[in-house]
């Protein structure tokens, strides 16, 4: 008989630092003028976005000495709210329950560490534009949070779509999310060429 393996996403422990961000349902707010280096041992994760070069160095040095994984997700505008969503909604699928249950914080991390930038966005299209203008670097993998609410051809047409872009030796996470954020979160790796 089949005995589902018991989810372990309540058990992380997942901070997030991009500016003018005043509430996660899920992880905990780090304020960019009041986070110290021993903040950083009790995280699975930090998710940043947004900050300047001089906070971020800072992050990267105190993450390092813990061995934290260090999230940076950027813009290519840097549009704080569209980071701001697709960190909340990236977080909040790593902590529900909604099937499919197919995205962890391990392929993130991944994600994160197979690519020199992490650019985010959050609507498709908006994704398929930037796609289209990407010349100096390649696309090393990606994440594609859709609404529910698409119907099955749809996001599978979205999701064999931005795979189109990807590099040969790179991959695709996709899942459904219901989220009051943005009606999906793209998340693209790139590699400078």
């Amino acid at each position: 008989m089949f005995v589902p393996i018991h989810e372990l996403s309540n058990d992380l422990n997942i901070a997030i630092l991009v500016p003018n961000l005043t509430a996660s349902e899920h992880a905990t707010l780090l304020c960019p003028q009041t986070f110290q280096a021993t903040d950083f041992a009790q995280f699975d994760a930090v998710f940043v976005g947004g900050l300047d070069c001089s906070n971020t160095k800072e992050l990267t040095d105190y993450c390092a000495s813990y061995g934290t994984p260090l999230i940076k997700i950027t813009h290519p505008s840097n549009d704080t709210s569209v980071i701001q969503n697709v960190i909340l909604n990236i977080v909040a699928k790593l902590y529900s329950h909604e099937m499919p249950s197919n995205i962890d914080l391990a392929d993130i991390i991944n994600l994160n560490n197979e690519a020199d930038t992490l650019c985010c966005f959050d609507s498709f299209q908006a994704a398929v534009t930037f796609l289209n203008t990407v010349n100096n670097a390649i696309v090393s993998n990606g994440l594609y949070l859709a609404s529910p609410h698409l119907d099955l051809e749809t996001f599978t047409k979205h999701s064999q779509q931005l795979s189109t872009y990807i590099a040969d030796s790179g991959y695709l996470c996709a899942s459904l999310f219901s989220s009051r954020n943005a009606k999906s979160s793209v998340l693209i790796g790139l590699k400078v060429k």
